[in-house]
């Protein structure tokens, strides 16, 4: 009785869920990180691709520039 006290307390099915719980919690950051990556990834190669294009490109080139105020030409273009 004794020795099934100790590993009562030992593992209990709280402590392994929670256990399970912790894990699980990793994985999803884990994974979530994974997921922004890639997200960050692609639209930087988006936005590689859209500079390497002849017309849209220097549009972009263009914002770069110190002399450019980068705010007001994407609300210009957007409206």
């Amino acid at each position: 009785m004794q020795e099934y006290e100790t590993r009562k307390t030992k593992y209990s099915v709280q402590k392994e869920d929670n256990l399970v719980k912790q894990k699980c919690v990793i994985q999803e950051t884990a994974a979530q990180n994974i997921k922004n990556q890639h997200k960050s990834s692609t639209e930087n190669m988006k936005i590689e691709e859209f500079k390497r294009q002849p017309l849209h490109g220097k549009f972009c080139w263009d914002l770069e520039r110190p002399s450019v105020d980068t705010e007001k030409s994407l609300v210009w273009v957007c409206s």
